[in-house]
C-alpha cells in the first residue's frame, strides 16, 4: 500500500472514530435535552422503533398488546377487543366493550325491524381519546329510534382487518347498510404484516385476494417469531443507527404520503369485496373518507386518502361521502388528530343526513319503495 493510501485510510478511520465518539456523546445526553441541535442529532440516531419492538416494549412493560389495555390477540384479525372489558384512561375517558367485544355500552342484538348498520373503521370510528358516549357511530344512533348501530371499529386497523371483521360478523346480523369509514393511513396499513401486533396480510393475484400471515399466534408465539428474526432497529453502534434512520426515510412505507401501484390495487380489491359481501347479504354499501389533522383546517392541504377516494368512486356507482368541506367550514376549534366531540357531533349529523337520502331508508321508513 502506498504512503498516500495509508494516510487517506488513517484519516478516514480517524474521522469515523471521531464521528462515532461524537454520536455516542449525543446518545448519552440527548434524551430530554432541550438544545435544538442536540435534539435534532438525537432524533437521527434514535429512530422510531419498529412495530415489532413497540409491541415488545409495550407488552413486556405493561402487558398491553394494543392501545388502552382492552385488547387480546385474534386468530385472523391480529387483535380485537376483549368482551365485557372496561378501562379508564383519564377521569372523563372510559373505554367499555360489550359482550360481543366491540365498543358499546349495550350488547349487540339483531333487530330486523330496525334500520341496522355495521360501521367498520379504525381508531377514528372506535373513538380513541374520547369517552364511550362520544363516538360518532354512537351519536348517530341517538338520532333515530329506528337505528340499530353496530360499531365494529378497531384501534390501529387497516382496511384488511375491516374486511375480515365484516366477513366474520355480517351473518350474525342483518344490516341494511354497511359503512366502511377509512383514513389515509388505513390504506398503507394493508401492506404491513405487523403493526401494533402481528396482523393478517392479503396478497393479490389476477385480481383475487388471498389471506396470508394467519393464523395469528399468541403473544408468546409472536415474541418467539420476533426473536428468531434477529431484527432490531437500534444498535449500540450509533453509526448503524444513523444509517438505519436514512434507510427508513427512503423506505416506500416510511412516512408514505401516497397510495398508488400495489397499495391502490390491493385496497381497490378490498373495498370491492366489502361491497360485494354487503350486497350479497341484502345491504347497501357506503364508503366514507375521514379527513383529519391539517385536512380539516384547510382545503389546500394535499390528501392521498382523498385522491384514492375520488379515483375509486369515479367508476363505481354507489354511496360515497367525504365530509372534508363541512369539517373545514366548521367554526369550532379543530382536533390535532383524533376527532373530539365537536367533530364527532358534526360527522354524526352529516352521515345522518346522507342516510335520510338513501332509498333503503326511505323504504324502511315507509315513505317510498
Amino acid at each position: 500500500m502506498s504512503r498516500t493510501c495509508k494516510i487517506v485510510l488513517i484519516n478516514v478511520l480517524a474521522f469515523v472514530l471521531l464521528l462515532e465518539g461524537s454520536l455516542q456523546v449525543i446518545a448519552a445526553i440527548g434524551y430530554g435535552n432541550t438544545n435544538p441541535a442536540v435534539k435534532r442529532l438525537y432524533s437521527y440516531i434514535k429512530p422510531s422503533l419498529s412495530w415489532e419492538e413497540w409491541f415488545l416494549s409495550g407488552y413486556m412493560d405493561k402487558g398491553n398488546m394494543v392501545y388502552a389495555g382492552i385488547h387480546s390477540h385474534h386468530p385472523t384479525r391480529g387483535w380485537a377487543m376483549r368482551p365485557s372489558a372496561h378501562f379508564q384512561a383519564k377521569p372523563r375517558v372510559h373505554y367499555t366493550t360489550n359482550a360481543q367485544g366491540y365498543r358499546a355500552l349495550h350488547d349487540f342484538r339483531d333487530k330486523p325491524e330496525k334500520f341496522q348498520m355495521i360501521f367498520l373503521g379504525d381508531s377514528f370510528t372506535f373513538g380513541d381519546e374520547i369517552d364511550d358516549v362520544e363516538t360518532w357511530p354512537g351519536l348517530l344512533e341517538e338520532k333515530s329510534a329506528e337505528f340499530n348501530v353496530f360499531n365494529m371499529g378497531g384501534t390501529g386497523y387497516g382496511t384488511d382487518q375491516m374486511l375480515i371483521t365484516l366477513e366474520e360478523e355480517i351473518s350474525r346480523y342483518h344490516p341494511d347498510l354497511v359503512v366502511a369509514a377509512y383514513t389515509d393511513d388505513n390504506l398503507n396499513r394493508s401492506l404491513l404484516p405487523f403493526r401494533d401486533y402481528k396482523k393478517p396480510l392479503f396478497s393479490l393475484s389476477d385480481g383475487k385476494l388471498s389471506l396470508t400471515n394467519v393464523p395469528i399466534g399468541t403473544p408468546t408465539e409472536v415474541m418467539t417469531e420476533i426473536a428468531s428474526s434477529r431484527y432490531f432497529s437500534i444498535s449500540k453502534i450509533q453509526l448503524i443507527n444513523l444509517l438505519n434512520y436514512f434507510v427508513s426515510e427512503l423506505h416506500p412505507l416510511g412516512g408514505s404520503t401516497s397510495c398508488t401501484g400495489q397499495c391502490y390495487r390491493l385496497n381497490e380489491a378490498i373495498f370491492d369485496r366489502m361491497r360485494d359481501i354487503a350486497l350479497s347479504h341484502g345491504a347497501k354499501f357506503m364508503l366514507i373518507y375521514l379527513p383529519h389533522g391539517k385536512e380539516i383546517k384547510s382545503m389546500d392541504e394535499p390528501s392521498y386518502g382523498q385522491t384514492f377516494f375520488e379515483t375509486y368512486r369515479s367508476n363505481r356507482p354507489g354511496y360515497y361521502f367525504n365530509p372534508r368541506p363541512q369539517l373545514v367550514a366548521a367554526d369550532f376549534p379543530k382536533a390535532q388528530e383524533h376527532y373530539r366531540r365537536n367533530e364527532n357531533n358534526l360527522l354524526a349529523q352529516l352521515v345522518f343526513d346522507e342516510i335520510l337520502k338513501m332509498e333503503s331508508w326511505q323504504c324502511h321508513s315507509g315513505k317510498s319503495c
